[in-house]
């Protein structure tokens, strides 16, 4: 596996209406985040969370103009790398802190397009070098 500069990161092809309600709800817990007054055990990297905020806007931009959400994009490795990282940190949220932020995780019947996400970052994960497998095995992800 060679270390790269820039990986394509692919998501779906998934129901839109049902990314459309994901997007949502993670827009919810990231803006939550961003401005808590309520201490939280996660790191929490404005950079990062405005990166979160920045793809969001664009997947649901794009989910609301298709019936399908099939997205694709090359990215810099570095930059999925801390995306990636920021996200795992947000699961890392426990129930009683997301009570406390007002938010819940999206509803089970989003299930599929969060699976399509990370089997996307996994996929685009698994392009960038040893960095990108240790974010891969974080996913629960095996690697190949």
């Amino acid at each position: 596996m060679t270390d790269v500069d820039e990986i394509q990161f692919t998501i779906g092809p998934v129901p839109a209406e049902m990314a459309q309600a994901w997007l949502a709800n993670s827009r919810a817990i990231v803006q939550a985040v961003r401005h808590s007054s309520t201490p939280l055990h996660i790191a929490a990297h404005e950079d990062m969370l405005d990166l979160c905020e920045l793809l969001l806007d664009i997947w649901s931009s794009h989910a609301a103009q298709h019936d399908t959400f099939h997205w694709s994009k090359a990215t810099e490795r570095n930059q999925l790398v801390m995306l990636v990282r920021q996200w795992l940190e947000i699961g890392e949220l426990t129930d009683d802190e997301l009570r406390a932020l007002d938010c819940t995780w999206a509803p089970e019947w989003t299930q599929p397009f969060s699976e399509a996400l990370v089997n996307g970052a996994v996929d685009a994960l698994r392009q960038a070098g040893p960095e990108g497998e240790a974010l891969v095995a974080r996913l629960g992800a095996s690697v190949e």
